[in-house]
């Protein structure tokens, strides 16, 4: 799935995107860093329908490091 980040902070990412996924997923984000790419293991905590039928997944991030 591919997305676009709306909020980042130090523990996960709102992420705009067109599919909806249920909470609970596991997921891994690429996200870009200064620096570089980073990925990070994440779950799906919340989903929100946002504007122009797309949907916000809230992701919390899980075994940082």
């Amino acid at each position: 799935m591919r997305g676009r980040s709306l909020n980042l902070s130090p523990s996960g990412v709102l992420v705009e995107t067109r599919e909806s996924w249920a909470v609970g997923t596991d997921v891994l984000c690429e996200i870009p860093l200064p620096g570089g790419e980073r990925q990070f293991k994440g779950q799906v905590t919340r989903t929100q329908r946002l504007a122009f039928e797309s949907v916000g997944l809230g992701i919390k991030f899980v075994d940082l490091e």
